[in-house]
């Protein structure tokens, strides 16, 4: 009964086969077996953002100042190269020290609100705020590209940081 069993099995998938793989005019056969399944929805295209990356790398000229000092976000010190995100330059003028950092807008505190009657701060054109804190240190922010600069000094007035922050490049 086994040998009958395996014999017609064989048959009958030689006979599908023959169907299925014979040679002829494909289109006027009818496939043996037809599996309907809706249609599968496609993943969306990849969107690229086409903005430029905002640019990080403001910096004062040779001709201005030296680099001093950069510290990266891994914590590395020194003169290390780009990835810094705080950069300490000693001016050639007067000796002063200057710290340049670029924040995202997600890590920026925002500053105090100037006083009622302090005259508005524009920095490279946009609108800037200042601090001065209880130690002596003087900062201004302002946002640009997308992401905030802040610029301080222990020595410098808010005016002459202004000034200097406007010949970054």
């Amino acid at each position: 009964m086994t040998a009958v069993t395996v014999v017609a099995v064989g048959i009958a998938l030689v006979f599908f086969a023959t169907l299925a793989f014979a040679p002829g005019q494909r289109e006027s056969q009818t496939p043996i077996f037809t599996l309907y399944a809706p249609p599968v929805p496609t993943m969306a295209r990849p969107t690229f953002n086409t903005q430029p990356v905002p640019d990080r790398t403001l910096v004062l000229s040779e001709e201005d100042a030296v680099q001093t000092f950069r510290i990266t976000s891994s914590g590395q010190t020194g003169l290390v190269k780009n990835d810094a995100i705080a950069t300490t330059y000693r001016l050639r003028a007067t000796g002063d020290l200057v710290t340049v950092a670029p924040l995202s807008q997600s890590e920026a505190l925002p500053y105090p609100s100037p006083a009622r009657g302090d005259a508005p701060l524009r920095v490279r054109g946009r609108a800037a705020n200042w601090i001065v804190t209880d130690n002596g240190v003087r900062a201004i922010r302002w946002i640009e590209n997308d992401m905030v600069f802040e610029m301080s000094s222990r020595t410098l007035s808010v005016a002459q940081l202004a000034d200097l922050a406007n010949k970054l490049r």
